[in-house]
């Protein structure tokens, strides 16, 4: 049900990304929205979708490479997203996505260790605040359906 709503949430955002993106396009869409490195950055939209597709395909990855580079697009993104927004949910998420892998029955050390440092990492802006108090995410609007007079079934 998951990926069935962030596909139709990437086919409503109008993202040039597709669900079938391999993560050099995961990590240019997201370095176009970073102001960092590009001047004016992509819409913050485009860069959350994108960080949403490596998140998406960080819950079903199984080799442990790509669950590492997953992590890292993940990390990036939210990051950006939250100097970009000051939304702590973007921290939050990237919190949840650490835990995700560290929850893994076989995570490497090195795998481990990055995680941790993500995980750890992203609670220091959090400061006192914490992830119960972030604003969940807003629902996907998807467009009313076009009315063609057919009954239906």
């Amino acid at each position: 049900m998951h990926a069935l709503v962030f596909v139709l949430a990437l086919v409503v955002s109008g993202s040039p990304l597709s669900p079938a993106a391999d993560n050099d396009a995961i990590h240019a869409a997201l370095v176009a929205g970073d102001p960092s490195f590009t001047d004016p950055p992509t819409p913050l939209e485009d860069l959350v979708v994108a960080v949403e597709l490596a998140e998406e395909k960080l819950r079903l990855a199984t080799d442990v490479d790509d669950v590492s580079d997953l992590l890292t697009l993940t990390a990036q993104g939210r990051k950006v997203a939250y100097r970009r927004s000051n939304d702590p949910l973007h921290l939050c998420r990237l919190i949840a996505a650490a835990d995700h892998v560290l929850a893994r029955e076989a995570v490497t050390p090195g795998l481990s260790a990055a995680a941790s440092d993500f995980r750890d990492g992203a609670r220091v802006p959090l400061g006192a605040a914490t992830c119960a108090e972030a604003k969940p995410p807003p629902a996907v609007r998807l467009p009313a359906p076009a009315d063609d007079g057919a009954t239906p079934p």
